[in-house]
């Protein structure tokens, strides 16, 4: 016959190990959910990384363009630039006429009539 004590340490037994396979169950996704938070922080660093040296990039092909080399002959020797480095400015946005605003608020004067 078991004694209180004993049925009381296997019903615990019990739960721990339940409690242990659901755990189990979990630490898989635990794991590839923080290779993914590390990949995610990476990449982002690298894509910033990318856009600087496509702004570099950039600077350097305009500049060898100012020197005298033409589009065709820098590809010819090799060197294409990545279309993300030459995109072109943004246009400038047009200048709008304005008008001027009317006060708000009833704060029109009425015209007055000529002192008589």
């Amino acid at each position: 016959m078991t004694t209180a004590a004993e049925r009381r340490k296997h019903a615990e037994k019990i739960q721990k190990d339940a409690l242990q396979a659901r755990l189990d169950t979990v630490q898989p996704l635990i794991d590839e959910l923080s290779k993914h938070e590390t990949l995610a922080e990476k990449l982002a660093a690298l894509q910033t990384e990318m856009t600087d040296l496509h702004a570099t990039i950039g600077t350097h092909h305009r500049a060898a363009l100012d020197g005298g080399w033409t589009a065709k002959e820098l590809a010819a020797a090799g060197l294409d630039v990545p279309k993300t480095a030459t995109r072109k400015r943004a246009p400038k946005p047009r200048q709008q006429t304005t008008t001027p605003e009317a006060p708000v608020g009833g704060d029109v004067a009425e015209p007055q009539a000529p002192a008589a």
